[in-house]
């Protein structure tokens, strides 16, 4: 678990606590590993899909629902480039964020930002 804590950016403890307390609402499965007790196997429950799709649903509906209502009015053409642009700083956060991952992994030694 301290791995999938160090990948999220958050201490060990937190990412536990998280997990108990999805646990106990029945949202996350915890097991141990078969080969090794100290490992721990984390797997979503049927009712946390569940739940984590009407989450989906209800965030499409209520936040992106109208926006791909006005996105339907503007030409083509202007939805497509500006699809680009969001890549475009997509892929740039992601390689900053691969950066900073890098350093910390290095020490500590954090690179300059460049977007």
């Amino acid at each position: 678990m301290a791995e999938v804590a160090k990948r999220l950016g958050i201490s060990p403890s937190a990412f536990s606590k998280n997990v108990k307390k999805m646990t106990e609402k029945g949202f996350l499965e915890k097991y141990q590993s078969t080969t090794n007790h100290k490992d721990i196997i984390i797997k979503v429950s049927p009712l946390g899909r569940k739940i984590y799709g009407e989450y989906v649903n209800s965030l499409l509906e209520l936040r992106f629902q109208k926006t791909f209502e006005m996105l339907d009015e503007i030409p083509r053409e202007y939805v497509d480039r500006f699809g680009e642009i969001l890549k475009y700083n997509a892929d740039s956060m992601i390689r900053q964020l691969h950066r900073r991952q890098e350093a910390a992994e290095n020490g500590g030694r954090r690179e300059r930002s460049s977007w």
